[in-house]
């Protein structure tokens, strides 16, 4: 969940543990890439919210990393997120310290957890997302939607041979994309060993195929299963199609990856690729085995049952299943084929919506998608409760943030538009739910689709066919070289893992872009594109008057 930004607030005097709060605000908010300038600790008052000036949960992550390195001092993003102010980050920066000082003085530990050999033969307990995934790879028609594929198409002068090196010496670095799965029916578990090797990365010259013939490669390169028993969950090919054209293909399994990861590859691709070019040995650090970042003191049955009560006595009621206009009826396996539309909202409309969500305090870009999204359903039928299912960055610790694994976790809201709430009290619904959310993000969703949604069948996602993100400051890929221009071609097919996935992203020119994907199996372009329509309606309102009533108000 992302957050939209705002003008800084006015200065005020600040506390130490403000100040240094505010300090490590401003590192984080420097790093979120075309939204313009980071403000100055000075403007920052108590209130300022970490999301209303334009953070999102992964810088959040990025910055209580930051908190450790400075100060030592360990902050979970669960604590963090449910108050993203200055004041809320030094109230648990003073409690992490005086925690600390009771502790007395700590061993001295390796900033990053210590490398595991390559090729460890160690089995390790998959985490209950993977054990998820690894389980829906037993069905064929979900594997497809599993994938992670990237298609970056880089411009300019490219030595094929040295990418090449670059992409196997990052791909074969990593742990992560070392495993393999296997199921250890005496325990019950899902476990992985670090065993494998990615394939060699191919150089294929494209530069005379028919487009047909590239779009046909392209699409088997991203989507042809992976044998998780077998291989390496990891592949790439470069194709050169032609002078100061090429494409890099690389496809990892979510089981073992998530968005984050892409973007540190994509990252150690390039500094490899410039090093290399020198005659250089990269510097790209010491890859970290996830095994070494779970828990120190794995939860027990009893306490994670405690764990997610709560979270289970917030949803409980709430259906799990949304009337979604479908043109046609499920089948009886899920199908994951997709395509995508998009619409801009105008900038005036952005704005407004910016300086509402500035209003409540806390109240992210995401959380504004949220009910945007419920009140368009909402206007639709007689539903007026509703889950959506979005994601969590999942990397607690410090050491996580560079590490390439699979940390996501996702997360259930739920939006209540029974008895007529304003848009105002709705968002601050909307907000307190996603604390809820927040604070029990290790629950596993497993847990949740047991106790709600035990009638379940394959025919659609546990608890929601809806899935949810936003994201601010969205950038393309980063470029080899200075002589060379990058950027992340559009993916035909598609496969999703919901219904419907509707993505928010604000980026530099304060455009908003709300980005529709739906399965084609149960929606016309012209349905999807009428929902999204009703989205862009329902902004609009939002922003003209945040004190009416959503559902009363005309969608013409």
């Amino acid at each position: 969940a992302t957050g939209a930004p705002a003008a800084p607030a006015t200065g005020a005097p600040l506390t130490g543990a403000e100040a240094e709060a505010a300090e490590l605000f401003v590192a984080a908010l420097a790093q979120r890439g075309g939204l313009g300038p980071a403000p100055a600790a000075a403007e920052l008052a108590p209130g300022s919210d970490f999301f209303a000036l334009g953070g999102h949960s992964l810088l959040a992550v990025t910055m209580l990393a930051e908190a450790k390195r400075r100060h030592g001092l360990v902050v979970s993003p669960r604590v963090f997120l449910p108050d993203p102010t200055v004041a809320g980050l030094a109230r648990l920066l003073t409690e992490a310290r005086a925690a600390a000082q009771d502790a007395g003085p700590a061993p001295e530990a390796p900033e990053r957890p210590a490398p595991v050999p390559a090729g460890d033969a160690e089995a390790h307990p998959a985490s209950p997302v993977q054990q998820r995934f690894w389980f829906l790879d037993r069905l064929p028609s979900l594997r497809a939607a599993y994938l992670i594929p990237t298609l970056v198409e880089y411009g300019g002068p490219v030595d094929h041979d040295v990418l090449r090196r670059a992409v196997d010496l990052v791909l074969s670095r990593h742990p992560a994309l070392s495993s393999v799965f296997c199921l250890d029916r005496r325990k019950r578990h899902v476990c992985y060993r670090t065993t494998a090797t990615p394939a060699p990365t191919e150089v294929t010259d494209a530069a005379d195929w028919h487009p047909d013939t590239l779009r046909n490669r392209l699409s088997r390169l991203c989507w042809a299963p992976m044998d998780l028993g077998q291989d390496a969950p990891a592949r790439a090919e470069i194709l050169s199609l032609g002078p100061g054209r090429t494409v890099l293909a690389l496809v990892v399994h979510h089981i073992v990856s998530d968005g984050w990861s892409r973007d540190l590859l994509l990252a150690e691709i390039g500094t490899a690729y410039r090093a290399l070019s020198d005659g250089t040995a990269p510097e790209l650090g010491e890859p970290v085995h996830p095994a070494a970042l779970g828990p120190a003191t794995p939860a027990t049955p009893a306490q994670e049952a405690e764990r997610a009560a709560a979270l289970l006595e917030h949803l409980a009621g709430a259906p799990n299943d949304i009337a979604l206009p479908h043109d046609w009826p499920r089948t009886e396996l899920q199908s994951t084929e997709a395509t995508l539309l998009t619409e801009r909202l105008p900038a005036e409309t952005a704005a407004r919506l910016r300086a509402v969500a500035a209003d409540v305090v806390g109240c992210t870009l995401f959380m504004t998608t949220a009910a945007l999204l419920a009140v368009a359903l909402a206007r639709r039928g007689t539903q007026r409760d509703f889950l959506f299912a979005f994601p969590w960055a999942g990397r607690e610790e410090p050491a996580a943030a560079g590490a390439v694994g699979m940390f996501v976790n996702t997360l259930i809201l739920r939006l209540d538009l029974r008895g007529e709430p304003t848009w105002r009290e709705l968002l601050g619904r909307v907000r307190e739910s996603c604390s809820v959310s927040y604070r029990h993000a290790d629950v596993a969703l497993d847990v949740l689709a047991n106790e709600l949604h035990s009638d379940r069948d394959l025919s659609r996602p546990a608890l929601t066919p809806v899935f949810l993100s936003a994201q601010s400051g969205a950038t393309g890929p980063a470029v080899l070289t200075d002589d060379t221009t990058a950027r992340f071609l559009p993916l035909e097919p598609l496969h999703i893992k919901y219904e419907l996935e509707l993505v928010a992203t604000e980026a530099a020119d304060d455009r908003l872009d709300l980005c529709l994907a739906y399965a084609v199996n149960l929606f016309t372009r012209d349905t999807a594109q009428a929902l999204l329509t009703d989205v862009v309606a329902a902004a609009e309102d939002l922003a003209a008057d945040p004190d009416s009533h959503p559902i009363t108000r005309s969608t013409s």
